[in-house]
């Protein structure tokens, strides 16, 4: 009994370093790409001279926006839409 409990124990706590790597993997690819787009959007703002601001909708999801003529915010990526 005792060599089994030490199998599952060990089991157990190569599992938990395994979900505890790909967590912080992911949180960390999650923050790269979460800069660069927020660096996206400023520099979008720039070159372009519309207002924008960069909105976290959720953990996963967020998105930049920016200020059309009329003072509403539009997602940049219909932006082109709305001008037309």
């Amino acid at each position: 009994m005792s060599e089994w409990v030490e199998d599952a124990k060990f089991f157990l706590v190569t599992v938990g370093f395994i979900i505890a790597a790909v967590v912080l993997c992911s949180v960390g690819i999650r923050q790269w790409v979460h800069n660069i787009d927020s660096s996206a959007c400023v520099l979008f703002g720039h070159a372009s001279g519309f207002q924008t601001k960069f909105v976290d909708l959720n953990y996963v999801r967020w998105d930049c926006f920016a200020q059309t003529d009329s003072g509403k915010w539009v997602s940049t990526k219909n932006l082109h839409e709305v001008n037309q």
